[in-house]
């Protein structure tokens, strides 16, 4: 469901989470890896639309519930994955003229910690794959920081939970890639701080972190 297409957030939490209940507790074996394709399809189509941060949590939790699933093939994990992805950095691109400025960033918090869980447990292929596709958006979240500063501060309680996504960001990155390839900076910290230039300061070696 989509907002376009159910104008009734409760609704479409509702069915959200009833995908996410079916894909944990189904059988990867009884599931086709066309059906797998046309349900990721679905969630990044009604994701692209969802403004409530429940439903958008919901439906991240179905692609984390195919692309951690050891008994899932492969490319099928892969494409989930790359959902991930494209579903954070969308929300992404939405912060600097959101209306619910709040639900995004709580949204954004959510989303960062289960790709943290998720890469816990990974291992093998599945976690260098997780690593080439979801640095970048590890990236992007900081860079959405400073695009959306002011709407993002005026705020508390998006400014809060941006700051905790910022947090679980820069520590997720530090699990992928280790401290040595990471930047010094904590944007974080500087976000917490309320000084937009120290932010900029910070954000700045963010930038081409992949």
């Amino acid at each position: 469901l989509s907002p376009s297409s159910n104008p009734n957030p409760a609704d479409r939490i509702f069915a959200s989470n009833m995908l996410n209940i079916s894909l944990h507790g189904t059988d990867p074996s009884l599931i086709r890896p066309r059906q797998y394709t046309s349900i990721i399809r679905s969630i990044l189509t009604g994701a692209a639309e969802e403004t409530d941060w429940i439903a958008l949590q919901h439906e991240f939790e179905s692609l984390v519930a195919i692309a951690g699933n050891s008994k899932v093939p492969v490319d099928t994990r892969g494409a989930a994955i790359e959902a991930q992805a494209s579903l954070l950095k969308g929300i992404l691109g939405k912060l600097d003229t959101s209306t619910n400025p709040e639900g995004l960033a709580r949204a954004v918090s959510s989303i960062v910690l289960m790709l943290r869980t998720e890469f816990i447990g990974l291992d093998g292929a599945a976690r260098r794959d997780f690593k080439t596709k979801i640095t970048g958006s590890l990236a992007a979240t900081v860079g959405a920081g400073k695009r959306a500063w002011s709407t993002l501060h005026a705020d508390p309680k998006a400014r809060a939970a941006y700051g905790n996504a910022l947090q679980q960001a820069t520590v997720l990155a530090r699990l992928i890639v280790g401290e040595s390839g990471t930047p010094s900076t904590n944007p974080a910290d500087a976000w917490k701080s309320g000084k937009e230039s120290d932010y900029d300061t910070a954000a700045a070696p963010w930038a081409n972190f992949r």
